[in-house]
């Protein structure tokens, strides 16, 4: 997988899922899907590999980096 970096778009704590800026896509992220922290806020910067879903993109290994 190749890490990529992006920025947390939005992040809803009470439902443990959001959405992080891509290069050039938003790309769906889940709190199963973090590493080392509990939620994201907006503004966030953070590093993940994408994966492929039937439901779309989605962000895996996600570590916040800021």
């Amino acid at each position: 997988m190749i890490e990529i970096r992006g920025v947390v778009k939005f992040y809803y704590i009470d439902k443990n899922w959001g959405f992080i800026k891509g290069s050039d896509k938003d790309i769906f992220v889940h709190k199963s899907n973090l590493i080392l922290e509990p939620f994201l806020k907006t503004g966030d910067i953070v590093e993940f590999a994408i994966e492929e879903t039937e439901r779309g993109l989605m962000a895996v290994n996600v570590i916040k980096i800021n």
